[in-house]
């Protein structure tokens, strides 16, 4: 019994010593690496975005410059909305044949008329997706 009692002061005396001697950090490791380079870096000098601020500053640049890329772009040319591609080709609609056959059950031969409706109107195509777009209003 009394080599059970001497083996547990022994133990909590070492977890004393180790509790002073190594900090706590609750869980959190003081050095980190950079999301991009890999560094390893302390956490304090860690920017907002998790990078160190070599990397930060560069990314931020980086993204000033796209947004700038994407404002002259969408200010100055016409690009396809649903794929983001500017290989566009222009095409007019001609006649529909399914509106005139419909037009001519319900109003006879006047309902002809109702596959021309929209006829000669300038479309563009994607030439990327095949997507079919209005001309914009300027």
């Amino acid at each position: 019994m009394l080599g059970f009692l001497m083996v547990l002061v022994a133990i909590a005396i070492i977890g004393v010593i180790l509790w002073i001697v190594i900090p706590s950090n609750n869980g959190v490791s003081q050095l980190t690496y950079c999301q991009i380079c890999h560094r390893e870096i302390p956490q304090t000098k860690l920017s907002r975005e998790g990078y160190c601020y070599v990397c930060a500053d560069a990314v931020r640049q980086e993204r000033k410059e796209w947004a700038k890329a994407q404002q002259i772009r969408c200010s100055t040319s016409l690009y396809c909305p649903h794929c983001g591609s500017d290989k566009l080709q222009g095409e007019t609609t001609g006649y529909n044949y399914g509106a005139g056959c419909l037009g001519l059950l319900i109003l006879g031969p006047l309902g002809l008329f109702a596959g021309g409706a929209g006829a000669g109107e300038a479309k563009l195509r994607c030439l990327n997706c095949g997507s079919l777009l209005n001309y914009p209003k300027r």
